[in-house]
């Protein structure tokens, strides 16, 4: 199960944020996960608590893709 900033971080990396070979800022990293919990939110996951997300691994390239898009 991945945590919330590593959908967060591999989101923000497919986007290319931060450049090659760049770290993320916290202001980069806290506004993904603003997103990624206004994305579940909007999908009723108020089951959903902490920063570990209990998803199948199966599940967790789409919800970066769609944090991505997001």
């Amino acid at each position: 199960m991945a945590t919330a900033e590593q959908i967060s971080t591999r989101a923000l990396k497919r986007l290319g944020i931060p450049g090659e070979g760049g770290t993320l800022s916290a202001t980069e990293l806290s506004d993904a996960l603003e997103a990624l919990n206004a994305m579940l939110a909007a999908l009723e996951c108020d089951w959903l608590s902490g920063d570990i997300l209990p998803l199948d691994a199966r599940f967790e390239q789409g919800v970066t893709a769609m944090l991505a898009v997001r």
